[in-house]
Protein backbone atom coordinates (compact mmCIF):
# COMPACT_ATOMS: atom_id res chain seq x y z
CA UNK A 1 0.00 0.00 0.00
CA UNK A 2 3.07 2.41 0.85
CA UNK A 3 4.84 1.44 -2.51
CA UNK A 4 1.37 1.85 -4.38
CA UNK A 5 1.06 5.07 -2.84
CA UNK A 6 4.88 6.48 -3.73
CA UNK A 7 4.12 5.03 -6.85
CA UNK A 8 1.24 7.39 -7.63
CA UNK A 9 2.46 10.34 -6.21
CA UNK A 10 5.85 9.69 -8.79
CA UNK A 11 3.60 9.22 -11.07
CA UNK A 12 1.72 12.29 -10.42
CA UNK A 13 4.95 14.15 -10.18
CA UNK A 14 6.35 12.74 -13.16
CA UNK A 15 3.06 13.64 -14.96
CA UNK A 16 3.18 16.80 -13.72
CA UNK A 17 6.64 17.56 -14.58
CA UNK A 18 6.33 16.39 -18.28
CA UNK A 19 3.23 18.75 -18.81
CA UNK A 20 5.78 22.05 -17.64
CA UNK A 21 8.20 20.55 -19.51
CA UNK A 22 5.72 20.85 -22.43
CA UNK A 23 4.56 23.96 -21.62
CA UNK A 24 8.07 25.10 -21.28
CA UNK A 25 9.02 23.82 -24.73
CA UNK A 26 5.98 25.28 -26.41
CA UNK A 27 7.21 29.04 -24.80
CA UNK A 28 10.76 28.65 -25.93
CA UNK A 29 9.45 28.26 -29.80
CA UNK A 30 7.25 30.80 -29.24
CA UNK A 31 9.94 33.39 -27.77
CA UNK A 32 12.54 31.63 -30.65
CA UNK A 33 9.57 32.70 -32.96
CA UNK A 34 9.21 36.85 -31.77
CA UNK A 35 13.37 36.73 -31.40
CA UNK A 36 12.97 35.54 -35.12
CA UNK A 37 10.09 38.53 -35.71
CA UNK A 38 12.22 40.82 -34.45
CA UNK A 39 15.43 40.49 -36.06
CA UNK A 40 13.34 40.53 -39.39
CA UNK A 41 11.73 43.83 -38.50
CA UNK A 42 15.04 45.16 -36.69
CA UNK A 43 16.77 44.48 -40.44
CA UNK A 44 14.12 45.45 -41.71
CA UNK A 45 13.91 48.98 -40.09
CA UNK A 46 17.70 49.63 -40.86
CA UNK A 47 17.35 49.26 -44.39
CA UNK A 48 14.49 51.82 -44.06
CA UNK A 49 16.80 53.87 -41.85
CA UNK A 50 19.50 53.80 -44.84
CA UNK A 51 17.28 54.56 -47.63
CA UNK A 52 15.96 57.54 -45.51
CA UNK A 53 19.31 58.95 -44.71
CA UNK A 54 20.37 58.47 -48.69
CA UNK A 55 16.91 60.55 -49.18
CA UNK A 56 18.71 62.85 -46.87
CA UNK A 57 21.31 62.88 -48.39
CA UNK A 58 20.35 63.71 -52.07
CA UNK A 59 17.85 66.06 -51.10
CA UNK A 60 20.40 68.20 -49.05
CA UNK A 61 22.43 68.17 -52.57
CA UNK A 62 19.65 69.36 -54.17
CA UNK A 63 19.56 72.11 -51.85
CA UNK A 64 22.39 73.23 -52.09
CA UNK A 65 22.74 72.71 -55.97
CA UNK A 66 18.88 75.48 -56.04
CA UNK A 67 20.83 77.54 -53.13
CA UNK A 68 23.23 78.44 -54.74
CA UNK A 69 21.47 78.74 -58.06
CA UNK A 70 19.27 81.14 -56.58
CA UNK A 71 22.26 83.07 -55.07
CA UNK A 72 24.00 83.25 -58.87
CA UNK A 73 20.66 84.60 -60.21
CA UNK A 74 19.85 87.11 -57.53
CA UNK A 75 23.13 89.31 -58.15
CA UNK A 76 21.97 89.29 -62.14
CA UNK A 77 19.12 92.37 -62.96
CA UNK A 78 18.73 90.91 -66.37
CA UNK A 79 15.46 89.05 -67.14
CA UNK A 80 15.60 85.29 -67.22
CA UNK A 81 13.72 84.00 -70.71
CA UNK A 82 11.62 81.21 -69.19
CA UNK A 83 11.77 79.03 -72.75
CA UNK A 84 15.35 79.05 -72.79
CA UNK A 85 15.42 77.68 -68.60
CA UNK A 86 13.35 75.04 -69.83
CA UNK A 87 15.09 73.93 -72.93
CA UNK A 88 16.28 70.02 -73.10
CA UNK A 89 19.89 70.25 -72.91
CA UNK A 90 20.67 66.99 -74.58
CA UNK A 91 18.85 64.50 -77.20
CA UNK A 92 17.68 62.18 -74.60
CA UNK A 93 16.01 65.19 -72.42
CA UNK A 94 14.24 66.44 -75.63
CA UNK A 95 13.16 62.79 -76.47
CA UNK A 96 11.68 62.38 -73.58
CA UNK A 97 10.10 65.14 -73.90
CA UNK A 98 8.59 64.76 -76.91
CA UNK A 99 7.32 61.22 -75.51
CA UNK A 100 5.58 62.65 -72.85
CA UNK A 101 3.78 65.49 -74.72
CA UNK A 102 2.52 62.69 -77.49
CA UNK A 103 1.36 60.43 -74.27
CA UNK A 104 -0.47 63.17 -73.08
CA UNK A 105 -2.03 64.26 -76.59
CA UNK A 106 -2.83 60.37 -77.12
CA UNK A 107 -4.96 60.59 -73.60
CA UNK A 108 -6.34 63.63 -74.46
CA UNK A 109 -7.32 62.10 -78.00
CA UNK A 110 -9.15 59.11 -76.00
CA UNK A 111 -11.04 61.43 -73.70
CA UNK A 112 -12.29 63.12 -76.50
CA UNK A 113 -13.30 60.00 -78.50
CA UNK A 114 -14.94 58.66 -74.92
CA UNK A 115 -16.72 62.23 -75.25
CA UNK A 116 -17.97 61.71 -78.55
CA UNK A 117 -19.27 58.29 -78.06
CA UNK A 118 -21.49 59.40 -74.54
CA UNK A 119 -22.75 62.07 -76.79
CA UNK A 120 -23.30 59.76 -79.56
CA UNK A 121 -21.07 61.91 -81.93
CA UNK A 122 -19.95 58.32 -82.91
CA UNK A 123 -20.64 54.55 -83.53
CA UNK A 124 -19.07 52.10 -81.64
CA UNK A 125 -17.21 50.18 -83.84
CA UNK A 126 -15.29 53.40 -85.23
CA UNK A 127 -14.89 54.30 -81.03
CA UNK A 128 -13.20 50.72 -81.12
CA UNK A 129 -11.15 50.75 -84.18
CA UNK A 130 -9.58 54.25 -83.07
CA UNK A 131 -9.37 53.59 -79.22
CA UNK A 132 -7.28 50.33 -80.17
CA UNK A 133 -5.31 52.07 -82.80
CA UNK A 134 -4.22 55.08 -79.52
CA UNK A 135 -3.85 52.62 -77.04
CA UNK A 136 -1.49 50.12 -79.41
CA UNK A 137 0.27 53.32 -80.09
CA UNK A 138 0.34 54.66 -76.08
CA UNK A 139 1.74 51.23 -75.15
CA UNK A 140 4.66 51.77 -77.37
CA UNK A 141 5.31 55.57 -76.33
CA UNK A 142 5.11 54.57 -73.19
CA UNK A 143 7.78 51.43 -73.42
CA UNK A 144 10.20 53.67 -75.30
CA UNK A 145 9.75 56.47 -72.51
CA UNK A 146 10.41 53.59 -69.96
CA UNK A 147 13.40 52.59 -71.53
CA UNK A 148 14.80 56.00 -72.58
CA UNK A 149 14.12 56.93 -68.39
CA UNK A 150 16.10 53.55 -67.40
CA UNK A 151 19.04 54.57 -70.34
CA UNK A 152 19.24 58.36 -68.48
CA UNK A 153 19.47 57.22 -65.02
CA UNK A 154 22.13 54.85 -65.56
Amino acid sequence: MLIQKIKQKLNERNQKSSEEISQLMKDTSTLNEAVEMLNKEKENLLRRRENIEQTITNLNLQIDEISSWVAEHQQTTEEVDLDKMSEPKDVIQLQKLELIAEIQSVEDLQYCLDTALRKSLIDLPTYLKQTRLLSSRLFMRKALLLKICKISDV
